[in-house]
């Protein structure tokens, strides 16, 4: 029997096709990539695996995944995140896995997707090279953002996509800095007259299908359309992309 497990934590997220498309796909990928651990998944949103409980699929919280792993008789614990920072939502499970260290041998916690200058050049590239633009058109990333002091991650990923090279990207946020309405204006002011709206997000959950691209009047895509861009919407999470999840990998074995 392994005794050697792999925890991948997500938000996660309601939308069931999303789920399956990043989440599921990606804790595959791992296991593959892992064949000698055993991989358990838990979500750190109570909201969402209260919905999923009624519809009959289970998902374990933190704890109670790290709970049942301890009763399977796993010594060895890595923690692998799909978060994209180290927020509110990492502190969780941070704060969580102290509380079980005493009960495993050694237990760990991976790093989020940007956790790096060098991972914020990575994803900006790999979408640049995924969702391709003409001259005209801006790329613009959508964040969640948070209340939290590392929201300062997205203002500085889009500096980092100017630096780079790619000075069609933005990146702006639904719940903290840039707004929508700054990267409209900066959008603007660049001179473009389209742009392409996909979500920087792990899941293209809620925030992608109603904040960005529902016809709802305060939807981003509503908003762009409202002064003068013409918009297209990339409703694609970050866990579909096959280069997204080799740069999760490669920060998971920094920990194996």
């Amino acid at each position: 029997m392994k005794d050697k497990a792999i925890l991948i934590t997500s938000f996660g997220t309601s939308h069931e096709e999303t789920r399956q498309k990043n989440i599921v796909q990606f804790e595959n990928f791992i296991g593959e990539k892992c064949s000698d651990y055993t991989i358990y998944s838990a979500y750190t949103s109570s909201m969402v695996r209260g919905i999923l409980k009624k519809r009959g699929i289970e998902v374990d919280s933190v704890a109670m995944a790290l709970d049942r792993m301890y009763q399977e008789g796993i010594k060895n614990v890595v923690i692998q995140p799909t978060h994209l920072i180290y927020g509110h939502e990492f502190e969780k499970i941070a704060h969580t896995l102290r509380a079980f260290e005493g009960k495993f041998e050694r237990i760990e916690i991976s790093t989020p997707l940007l956790a790096e200058t060098d991972d914020m050049i990575a994803v900006v590239q790999i979408l640049s090279n995924a969702i391709d633009v003409d001259s005209e058109t801006a790329l613009v990333l959508m964040g969640h953002g948070t209340d939290h002091y590392v929201n300062a991650v997205y203002p500085a990923l889009d500096y980092v996509a100017k630096a780079s090279g790619n000075k069609h990207v933005f990146v702006g946020t639904v719940e903290g800095y840039p707004e929508v309405e700054a990267v409209v204006d900066f959008v603007r002011k660049r001179g473009y007259k389209k742009a392409v709206l996909t979500p920087l997000m792990f899941v293209a959950g809620d925030h992608a299908v109603n904040d960005m691209a529902s016809n709802e009047p305060d939807s981003w895509k509503s908003i762009f359309s409202q002064n003068g861009l013409e918009v297209t919407c990339v409703v694609k999470g970050l866990g579909e992309y096959p280069e997204i999840q080799t740069l999760y990998y490669k920060h998971l074995c920094n920990f194996l």
